[in-house]
């Protein structure tokens, strides 16, 4: 997979023209039989990671030029150094390779730019399914965020007020059925009997007409067939 990959951008890199990110997973994707969701992702990863070894390595060159189109997506074009980067990532993953043992890797985390790899390539193979990791303990840990596609959160920077998300707003609704259906059952004064039936009722899927109209005083878009 990963000399696919190295070999399809050395190619680009001579054609010395810029490529869309769904052409390099296509690509990918129909070479080692991966779903296109699959290869996208890992595609996201490895070029988040030539960024990441850029500012480590103190590369003052590109390595991969963004151009991003009138329709929001990104186009890279890359570089001769891509193959620095190559050499770079087979060379921390011999080292890991040698160091590791009985799955347990040792590491002094002094916020080297060696230990900042070794979490750059972990992060490669993670995504290309070689190997799963967890960091565990160590003075001064650190948790890294990566952000494959930075262009969504400038969508949402520039439009905030047509930003939705439905995970979000699911969570919400549910936190407020929950808030208005233990204020209906304390307010209710409901016999014992009363109160198992609702209850009953309630984790079958039922929400009671009384608690539905108090949810929709505060949020009147709620859909309670979608939740």
């Amino acid at each position: 997979m990963w000399d696919e990959f190295r070999k399809y951008i050395n190619q680009r890199v001579v054609a010395e023209d810029y490529i869309y990110l769904d052409e390099i997973a296509e690509t990918l994707a129909t070479k080692c039989s991966l779903s296109k969701f699959r290869a996208k992702s890992i595609c996201e990863v490895v070029i988040k990671a030539m960024s990441s070894y850029r500012k480590n390595q103190n590369i003052s060159s590109s390595i991969a030029k963004e151009r991003i189109t009138n329709n929001g997506k990104i186009m890279y074009q890359f570089n001769v150094a891509v193959n620095s980067f190559f050499n770079w990532v087979k060379k921390i993953f011999a080292t890991i390779k040698v160091e590791t043992n009985n799955g347990e890797l040792y590491l002094i985390n002094d916020g080297s730019s060696y230990i900042k790899g070794v979490t750059v390539v972990l992060g490669i193979l993670e995504s290309m399914g070689v190997l799963s990791f967890n960091m565990i303990g160590g003075a001064n840990s650190q948790l890294y965020i990566y952000v494959n596609q930075i262009q969504n959160l400038k969508n949402i920077i520039n439009d905030p007020i047509n930003y939705k998300n439905r995970l979000l707003e699911t969570v919400y609704e549910k936190h407020l059925i929950s808030v208005k259906m233990l204020t209906y059952l304390y307010e209710g004064e409901f016999s014992s009997d009363n109160m198992w039936n609702i209850l009953e009722d309630y984790f079958l899927g039922v929400i009671p007409q009384q608690v539905k109209n108090a949810c929709l005083m505060e949020n009147p878009q709620m859909n309670f067939g979608e939740i």
